[in-house]
């Protein structure tokens, strides 16, 4: 038996659901345990494959009004440093306790330039997004744009392998290796071109504690809504849902699904064929080039909460146009291109 430790981020939940659908994908004889702290220790627990879970300290971004605020974001470097290097000698101990044959991380940074471990691969596409930050005023997104270009510089640093998933094939770069988007296989379904009676707007908004708000009044006879969490204040006739891990079912029964930008719930959206309204998180750089992607591939629209009403209109009005544009994209599951690309380490490894 083969034994692989994800280190995962729980700030949200996408990098969760990224790492679960790599897990999906590799061989049931491999023993998988996880390493992570807040949603992804909630996540990892109702995972039934799942061995062990050790608990890591958390990191955080500095936050005004639920944008990333540079100074604030300055002001918690002290803290997530000493968060790193505690998750690090907490690491260190796991590795001297258990054998791995190999690390896979996603956004958390426990086993930088840690001595004696095991061979490294990070799940990040730092490089793509700074790629494609060429094209983005970045003076509007200073601190978002700082945070990436540490992240692609730890990434060119540290790891053995990197894996990076975007929207559209990338040829491998030295220690990148670029895959399709991942999506959870509950997500892989028949992607019909069907025209609805009437709409289902799913609203999902993020993982991260961003007190968020929304104001959304409609004419019932129009489309029904629902919404996941209890992150968002709504007014009108609107189905709340308590949040849940597994959003396929209500991902199935929607028409229309409204989104932040994050790299996981977008991808999920595409997998299903599903219109969406992208609402990015204001100043975060990754966010804004995943929605201008979308926009500018005419398979949905970048909007905010408070041209929420107007946008799910405009989806509407032109439904047909975005679900046409979603059919012809070759959706292609890169969670499986990651998982070969890990269980092929995994037998180099065992070679040695």
């Amino acid at each position: 038996m083969k034994k692989i430790l994800f280190l995962v981020n729980g700030y949200g939940l996408g990098n969760s659901t990224r790492i679960h659908s790599l897990i999906q994908c590799i061989d049931q004889k491999h023993q998988i345990d996880i390493f992570g702290y807040g949603n992804s220790v909630k996540y990892f627990k109702q995972v039934s494959r799942i061995q062990n879970i050790f608990q890591s300290l958390p990191l955080e971004y500095g936050l005004k009004k639920g944008k990333i605020d540079a100074f604030r974001t300055i002001g918690k470097l002290f803290s997530n440093f000493k968060a790193i290097y505690k998750s690090r000698q907490d690491l260190r101990k796991i590795l001297q306790s258990q054998v791995y044959n190999l690390i896979v991380a996603d956004s958390n940074f426990s086993a930088v330039f840690l001595k004696n471990r095991p061979k490294l691969i990070s799940i990040n596409n730092a490089d793509r997004v700074i790629e494609s930050a060429r094209q983005i005023k970045k003076r509007f997104y200073l601190t978002s744009w700082l945070l990436e270009m540490a992240d692609y510089i730890y990434n060119r640093i540290a790891p053995d392998l990197v894996i990076s998933p975007f929207f559209e094939p990338y040829k491998n770069t030295g220690k990148f290796q670029h895959t399709a988007l991942m999506v959870r296989k509950e997500f892989l379904t028949a992607r019909p071109h069907i025209l609805p009676k009437r709409h289902h707007v799913l609203i999902i908004p993020s993982g991260a504690p961003l007190n968020a708000s929304l104001s959304l009044k409609h004419d019932k006879t129009d489309y029904d809504i629902s919404v996941i969490g209890d992150q968002i204040i709504t007014l009108g006739k609107i189905k709340k849902h308590d949040r849940v891990f597994n959003t396929s079912p209500l991902m199935k029964q929607a028409t229309i699904a409204v989104v932040n930008g994050g790299l996981s719930s977008i991808s999920e959206a595409l997998a299903m064929a599903k219109p969406m309204i992208v609402i990015p998180l204001e100043g975060h750089l990754e966010q804004r080039i995943n929605a201008d992607w979308i926009q500018n591939n005419n398979l949905g629209l970048i909007s905010s909460w408070e041209k929420l009403k107007e946008s799910v209109h405009e989806m509407i009005k032109n439904y047909d146009s975005f679900k046409k544009h979603l059919i012809e994209y070759k959706y292609i599951n890169g969670a499986q291109q990651g998982a070969d690309l890990i269980l092929r380490e995994v037998e180099n490894e065992a070679v040695r």
